[in-house]
């Protein structure tokens, strides 16, 4: 009976690390967005901000602690501006990520478009593959478990 309940306790101690680990690895950090095409695709890939890592019009994410997404756009500064660049824009007052600690995934809406932030509209639930090297978090992956909604706003846009 003692072993039951250590193993009880250890499972609920690793559950809440993982749960505090969400929040203390991705929140009010920089992000780059890896992934093209977030609307079609069933793993979104992010990788921590290095300014040498910024290419032409790279998308930077901030998981705000109040559920809401920043981005950014940066390119590297030996990079001229070229006409044609196809890029994620997002309307930041539509999309949002929600924690469900209980399961241990991602809620994470997201509206915008490659040319209007009206194209699509987005809402899956994921779960979190973090990347290490030695202790630190050097990237992670949303891997969509359940699509919730998916829909197309503008009737020009084409899905990639």
């Amino acid at each position: 009976m003692y072993k039951i309940f250590l193993v009880f306790v250890f499972f609920l101690l690793s559950f809440k690390a993982q749960a505090q680990g969400f929040r203390d690895r991705i929140i009010g950090k920089q992000w780059i967005l890896e992934t093209q095409k977030i609307d079609t695709t069933s793993i979104v890939e992010f990788s921590i901000y290095k300014k040498e890592k910024v290419e032409l019009n790279t998308m930077i994410w901030e998981f705000k602690p109040n559920g809401r997404i920043q981005y950014d756009y940066q390119s590297g500064e030996d990079i001229e501006a070229c006409l044609g660049v196809d890029f994620l824009d997002l309307d930041v007052d539509q999309s949002w990520w929600k924690w469900d600690s209980q399961k241990l995934r991602l809620t994470l809406q997201a509206k915008g478009g490659y040319a209007a932030i009206d194209d699509f509209l987005i809402k899956n639930e994921y779960q979190i593959e973090f990347h290490f090297e030695g202790q630190e978090v050097t990237a992670f992956s949303l891997i969509k478990t359940k699509p919730i909604l998916h829909k197309i706003l503008n009737p020009e846009y084409v899905k990639p």
